[in-house]
């Protein structure tokens, strides 16, 4: 089994299936939003598209815009929905074991979610750069965010375990719902990233009821999971290609998706770049049809964002160019593609 760049289990992508259900909405329209069938979730451990979530968070804002949905579904999300990655977070003995292991094993979670740890003196600060379809919707980047504080606030024997928590999108609910998940800690929006800032001492609190043997027997096989799906790297060194593609969709959203400009994001030149994806049996033109590809069926599934807008969203010149790459991926023209409503 090898994990596609942007590819989630479908145990995953079926707790976001719960929760819209928990908000009154159907079966079909879960399916139709997320562009998938019942027979998809057939087997937990099967490899679902990463946009097949951006299409039911474009839903669950879409019809409840004022409600606190990433909150919501954090909150009353159990760990063990998670898969193995919730398991293991449930089973760590302490705070810094918890984190350790979410950093370690975040592929088999969200493999687009990039988790940044540094210690700086008596602080801890998590970063969470993540795609820019997830911090622009905001709800998303609070349901991971809020997930997290919840696991550390609930080690603490404070009310205020948090120094500071940032956002990259702007406010969108009141005081009063924030500090329901985050406490008193002071929230700053707007920011350059999603990101938290705690006491380093919190790293070595307890958790009393994690089972220390699940927890170790838990790790051995996701550490058998991690290689069976991605063989060749580790989340700490990631493949150049799986570098090249979150790029890229950051790049996309700025408009810099020339080979140029993602070799220079990445700190390589342009031939070290070249040479690295041959070594990988890839090359950068492969790369960016197949995100330009992802983010087309997306795109597509908003009837407001005309073809040319399409086109133009994905850096080709002219809509004709678009339409001739999107038969060549599916077969059907963009216009047959588009969900009827």
């Amino acid at each position: 089994m090898t994990q596609q760049e942007g590819s989630l289990f479908a145990a995953i992508v079926g707790t976001a299936f719960d929760f819209g259900r928990s908000l009154g909405l159907t079966d079909k329209e879960l399916l139709e939003a997320a562009g998938l069938r019942a027979e998809d979730f057939a087997q937990p451990d099967a490899l679902l598209p990463f946009e097949c979530v951006l299409g039911l968070w474009d839903l669950y804002v879409g019809r409840f815009p004022a409600m606190p949905l990433g909150l919501m579904m954090s909150q009353g999300a159990n760990y063990h929905d998670m898969g193995i990655i919730g398991s293991l977070i449930m089973n760590s003995p302490t705070v810094g074991v918890s984190l350790d292991r979410l950093i370690r094993f975040n592929q088999l979670f969200d493999p687009l979610l990039e988790i940044q740890f540094e210690r700086v003196g008596e602080l801890c600060h998590l970063r969470l750069p993540h795609v820019h379809q997830l911090h622009a919707k905001g709800e998303p980047m609070e349901m991971i965010v809020s997930g997290i504080c919840r696991r550390v606030r609930e080690s603490a024997q404070q009310d205020r375990p948090l120094i500071a928590v940032h956002f990259a999108h702007a406010r969108r609910h009141s005081d009063a719902v924030y500090e329901a998940a985050f406490g008193q800690a002071p929230l700053f929006f707007e920011q350059p990233c999603c990101a938290l800032t705690f006491e380093a001492e919190i790293l070595n609190i307890s958790y009393p009821d994690a089972d220390a043997y699940a927890g170790r027997y838990l790790e051995r096989y996701a550490d058998l999971l991690l290689k069976d799906l991605a063989p060749e790297e580790t989340p700490a060194t990631p493949s150049m290609q799986n570098q090249v593609r979150r790029a890229l969709h950051e790049g996309l959203h700025q408009g810099h998706i020339g080979q140029e400009d993602i070799a220079r994001s990445l700190a390589v030149s342009t031939r070290t770049l070249q040479r690295r994806l041959r070594q990988e049996n890839t090359t950068f033109a492969a790369l960016l049809d197949d995100v330009r590809r992802v983010h087309a069926l997306h795109l597509l599934r908003d009837p407001n964002t005309t073809i040319y807008e399409i086109a133009y969203l994905l850096g080709y010149s002219e809509a004709a160019s678009f339409h001739r790459a999107f038969r060549r991926w599916t077969g059907a023209s963009p216009g047959d593609a588009r969900p009827s409503n």
